[in-house]
């Protein structure tokens, strides 16, 4: 993974010419790295500093987009899961407040490309997409009474609620602005020369492909 300050570097080699909206994002993305930086002293997201150094500067860029989350439990975990991340609620979320609860971002560690890809693959740009959308799930979870949560899981078992979840979450992290960075990160995974085909189909049945992100985006 590159060192924060050369993925910035190439942030401004990125031609004048994108459109309206990408050159928004791509500012976006600057201030965000400035507010990182000026409040890393501050550790207002210490949660990220759990992370592998390698997904930090990806992580805050992406919680500088949820500011409500600065006081929530995170825990960022490396783990052998069956997706590139995945997020939930800490198993004891039956038994605290909404404001209380502590939820899990699993990164995948496995060396194999069975059924994903490891973020450490990721470009930096389609990682803090990545990262966008896991913490929209946290935003959705903080959201929901304990219940709520019990029926999400049951109901995410069925395919059209899955697909319905997925897609929402997308939304939410577009609305952050953070669309053109998930835009990267569904391209890439889908044009990734290593991801198994059982993945890529995986991901076209449940998330937004590139083209409905573009659309999303640009009528936002």
């Amino acid at each position: 993974m590159r060192k924060f300050s050369a993925a910035i570097f190439l942030l401004l080699l990125i031609p004048v010419t994108l459109p309206a909206q990408e050159q928004k994002s791509v500012l976006g993305i600057r201030k965000a790295s400035r507010i990182v930086h000026s409040e890393k002293k501050h550790r207002k997201f210490k949660s990220v500093d759990e992370l592998p150094l390698t997904y930090r500067k990806a992580a805050r860029i992406a919680l500088s987009y949820y500011p409500e989350l600065k006081n929530t439990r995170i825990i960022f975990r490396e783990k052998n899961i069956k997706t590139t991340m995945a997020t939930r609620p800490r198993m004891d979320f039956l038994f605290h407040h909404k404001g209380k609860r502590a939820y899990r971002i699993f990164l995948d560690t496995r060396v194999k490309h069975e059924d994903g890809l490891l973020p450490s693959e990721v470009p930096f740009h389609a990682l803090v997409g990545l990262f966008g959308h896991e913490l929209a799930h946290v935003i959705d979870y903080k959201h929901k009474s304990a219940i709520g949560i019990v029926t999400t899981g049951i109901r995410y078992l069925g395919h059209h609620y899955r697909e319905e979840l997925e897609n929402a979450t997308d939304r939410e992290t577009i609305s952050r602005g953070l669309g053109w960075q998930l835009y990267d990160w569904s391209e890439f995974v889908l044009e990734a020369p290593d991801v198994s085909e059982k993945y890529r189909e995986y991901k076209e049945t449940y998330y937004y492909d590139p083209a409905q992100l573009k659309k999303i985006i640009r009528h936002q």
